[in-house]
């Protein structure tokens, strides 16, 4: 998993070429989070 703080490194890392799962969070993560990172895994 890479985390990501900026949309300009997302944009040089992928470029769009690949699979990604968004999860919105405003600094702290909590079980909604998780299930949302656990759902994008299953799918890729």
């Amino acid at each position: 998993m890479i985390i990501f703080k900026s949309i300009n490194k997302l944009n040089k890392e992928v470029n769009f070429k690949a699979n990604i799962g968004f999860v919105p969070t405003m600094g702290a993560l909590h079980k909604g989070h998780i299930s949302l990172i656990n759902s994008s895994k299953k799918k890729m």
